[in-house]
């Protein structure tokens, strides 16, 4: 998406932060916006793992 030009980008994760996988895709966005030169918009959406949250 940074590629594409876009400066605000949101993260939903796959799975509450307690799961290695969605603290690992938290870090990659983080690491991603400060490389491009942004901020990372700190309001994160945890996913539950369940058929409710999607």
């Amino acid at each position: 998406m940074l590629e594409h030009g876009y400066r605000r980008v949101a993260l939903i994760t796959n799975a509450p932060l307690e799961f290695v996988s969605a603290r690992e895709r938290t870090g990659g966005y983080r690491r991603a916006m400060a490389a491009a030169g942004l901020d990372p918009d700190e309001r994160v959406v945890e996913g539950g793992m369940d058929a409710a949250s999607g």
